[in-house]
This record gives structure tokens, C-alpha cells and sequence, in this order.
């Protein structure tokens, strides 16, 4: 063990039992010179049972900066089965310090996955998605298609696949936007815009007359986002709500003024209502 190995040792010791403020400065110290071994690992992580917020996200960091594999997963169990509170944003920058192998931790995530709560479950696709984490897509179009998860976990992975393309996601995405209800709907239509496809097309056509206005107005977004002649099709259509959603949409996207919408929109009401 060298000097500074000891000296930190001794640092633990002597202030292992002082106040949580000095507990949290002991923490970042640890987690900026990065030594990993049994004693400033097991300090950092019985620091993790404390209602102290500040003190649990700065364990955890230090912990995720150490890089030491085995100990930064069980810090996050747990976290996930106590169910202390982290704020999401900050457990995903968290993961994004990790001062191990990256591949290694995205794997061993996803290879435990059903072992975290339901919030770290969605930070940690959102941490997916964030880096592009293209591995990991079999794992998450399966998660996808099981009856096993709720909704909050599989909106996430439709935001992952919005992101990173995949065929097999595109399906799955167009069979949900025609049948789950209207928030999964809404979210399938903006992913959508990812996939430049007639499947797509022909789905995100269908979607500007659906009964639910987000996802009327989201299919009419992601249509924006293909070649003109496919939105004049859609303006084509003999259908109010779905032309009145386009030229709104075209206005949020800055190709209409607002003026240009209100005055397209009365149009439609005369034409309506004649």
C-alpha cells in the first residue's frame, strides 16, 4: 500500500464519524483521486444509507468515478430498493462519469435491468439514448414487445428508438400507434419522424385524423420532417382537423406566419360550415 493509500485511509478514519457536511467532503475527495480498495469503497457505500441527499449522490458519484464495476452496481441496487431519491438527471450524469470500462457498465445495466426500480429503469434508457447506445437495441425492441413492463419504462425505450434506428422498432412502433391508447400514440408518431419509410408515411397520414389532438398534432410534426409532396398530400385530405393540425404545425415549425395560420384556419371553417 503506498503513502497515499494510507493517508487517505487515515483521512476515512478520522472523519468516518463526523457530520454528514464533512462526510460529503470526504466523498468528492475520494471520487477525484479515484483509488479503489476495500476500505474507502465499503465507507462510500454505507454512506449511501443516509437521509442526507446531498451525501448519497456525492457517494454515488465518487463511487461511479472510482470505476470499480461490481461496487458502482451494488450502490445503485441499492439505491433502487431503498428507493431513496435521486433526481434523474442527476443518476444519469452520474452514469456518465463512470471511470471504468463503458462497455462493461452498459452491458452489466442492461444485464440487471429487472433488478432496478422503475425510475432507474427509465434513467438508464435515457442514458441509452443520450450516447447512442446501439448494443443494447435487441435487449430494449424485447422489452418493447413484453407485456411484463409498464408504460413509463416503454415510452422510454420508443424515445431510445427515436434515436437509434432500428427496422424491427419501426414495426413495432406502427403497430402501437394504432393500438394503445393516445399518450403511446403520441409518442410513436414523434418517433416516426426517424423512420423515412412509405410505412411511415402511410401510418403518420393516419395519424393526423386521429380522435386525440397530441397525436394528431405530433403525426403532423413528423410529416413535416419528410419531402413537401408528401404534406400536400396530407392537405389533400377531406378531413378539418387534420388540415387545420398541419397548417398549425407548419406555423410551429416557422414556414407559416401566424397570421397565414389564423387565415388558413377561418378558410376551413367557411368551407366547413357552407
Amino acid at each position: 500500500m503506498s503513502n497515499f493509500e494510507v493517508f487517505i485511509e487515515k483521512f476515512i478514519n478520522k472523519n468516518n464519524k463526523k457530520d454528514e457536511a464533512i462526510k460529503v467532503y470526504c466523498a468528492v475527495v475520494l471520487g477525484e483521486f479515484k483509488l479503489s480498495n476495500y476500505k474507502i469503497n465499503n465507507f462510500l457505500i454505507k454512506s449511501l444509507n443516509t437521509k442526507s441527499i446531498y451525501l448519497r449522490v456525492s457517494s454515488l458519484e465518487a463511487i461511479s468515478k472510482i470505476g470499480n464495476l461490481n461496487y458502482f452496481l451494488e450502490g445503485i441496487k441499492y439505491i433502487s430498493d431503498s428507493n431513496h431519491y435521486i433526481n434523474n438527471k442527476i443518476f444519469i450524469d452520474v452514469l456518465n462519469q463512470f471511470g471504468g470500462d463503458q462497455y462493461l457498465i452498459n452491458k452489466e445495466l442492461m444485464k440487471n435491468f429487472d433488478s432496478f426500480n422503475t425510475n432507474f429503469k427509465k434513467d438508464i434508457i435515457e442514458h441509452f439514448k443520450n450516447n447512442k447506445i446501439e448494443y443494447v437495441k435487441n435487449n430494449l425492441i424485447e422489452i418493447l414487445k413484453s407485456q411484463s413492463y409498464g408504460k413509463e419504462v416503454k415510452i422510454s425505450i420508443i424515445k431510445y428508438f427515436s434515436v437509434v434506428n432500428y427496422e424491427q422498432a419501426q414495426e413495432e412502433i406502427i403497430k402501437i400507434l394504432k393500438e394503445y391508447d393516445w399518450e403511446y400514440r403520441a409518442i410513436c408518431a414523434s418517433a416516426l419522424s426517424s423512420y423515412k419509410s412509405a410505412k411511415s408515411i402511410k401510418s403518420l397520414l393516419e395519424g393526423i385524423t386521429d380522435k386525440n389532438w397530441y397525436v394528431r398534432y405530433n403525426s403532423a410534426m413528423s410529416l413535416l420532417e419528410f419531402d413537401e409532396n408528401i404534406v400536400e398530400k396530407a392537405l389533400l385530405k377531406d378531413d378539418k382537423y387534420s388540415r387545420d393540425v398541419l397548417f398549425y404545425a407548419m406555423f410551429m415549425k416557422n414556414k407559416i406566419s401566424f397570421n397565414e395560420y389564423i387565415d388558413k384556419s377561418k378558410k376551413l371553417e367557411v368551407n366547413y360550415n357552407v
